[in-house]
């Protein structure tokens, strides 16, 4: 087997999914990197997203491994990840807590609101689907 190769990895809420394909779209390799959810309180869901790094590294580095002509010879690299998840970060990009994953249900009365609230659009109302509190920004006071 020759490259070139490409590698793609998928951060989960459960783990991390990496795999080495060849040009051809063989699979040469995989590699699974658990870590857990944590459920502070009723209805939160949150990961340390330093987890998802650590995942990130651990997956690559077991797939390096195995390129029969070396690593150089990996010539792409895709992710695909979570939605819906928010990570709050200082000024230096370091994360400031826990993120807050798509599973969190937090009511919207233990949130800050936002500095605008965007009313629904019209395209909104027809499906018959309640947004989750999660995609849209509280009302503001009345």
């Amino acid at each position: 087997m020759t490259g070139p190769y490409v590698i793609g990895c998928d951060i989960g809420s459960q783990g991390t999914n990496a795999a080495l394909y060849a040009a051809d779209g063989r699979l040469v390799a995989s590699a699974y990197v658990p870590y857990d959810v944590s459920f502070p309180h009723p209805s939160w869901a949150e990961q340390d997203p330093r987890l998802w790094t650590a995942a990130l590294h651990t997956g690559i580095a077991r797939l390096l491994a195995e390129v029969p002509e070396g690593p150089s010879a990996v010539k792409g690299l895709s992710f695909g990840s979570q939605l819906d998840g928010m990570v709050v970060v200082d000024a230096g990009g370091e994360p400031l807590r826990p993120a807050m994953i798509w599973m969190d249900r937090r009511p919207t009365s233990t949130t800050t609101p936002g500095p605008t609230w965007t009313p629904p659009t019209p395209s909104s109302r027809p499906c018959g689907s309640a947004t989750p509190s999660r995609r849209s920004s509280p009302r503001p006071p009345t």
